[in-house]
């Protein structure tokens, strides 16, 4: 379980993800108020159809693409599965990709 400082801040500014947490059993909290989603509910979040055909090299690399600095770069290079999974999710359910510490909506 990833519990990195930059995870907890994804996961804490990431309004969405913290709104459903009450449709999962609640064990994953970080100082009792911020829900850190396991890479399995991240999954189920997304859809089984997404999940058995999304090989993690595929997800890194789709991830990859909306990341649009070296500091991201780097940070890629660093990150965990729960932290491309939370990244997949906010973008393909909500729109929005992590940028300078903040979720910010995608341009079309």
């Amino acid at each position: 379980m990833d519990t990195s400082e930059i995870y907890i801040k994804m996961c804490e500014k990431a309004e969405e993800i913290q709104n459903q947490k009450q449709l999962f059993d609640l064990e994953d909290f970080y100082e009792d108020q911020i829900w850190l989603p396991r890479q399995d509910q991240l999954q189920e979040m997304i859809g089984e159809q997404h999940c058995s055909s999304l090989p993690s090299i595929w997800l890194a690399h789709e991830f990859s693409e909306f990341c649009d600095s070296v500091e991201h770069d780097i940070y890629l290079r660093k990150g965990t599965m729960e932290q491309l999974w939370l990244a997949f999710v906010m973008k393909e359910r909500f729109g929005k990709i992590w940028v300078n510490e903040e979720w910010s909506t995608v341009n079309p």
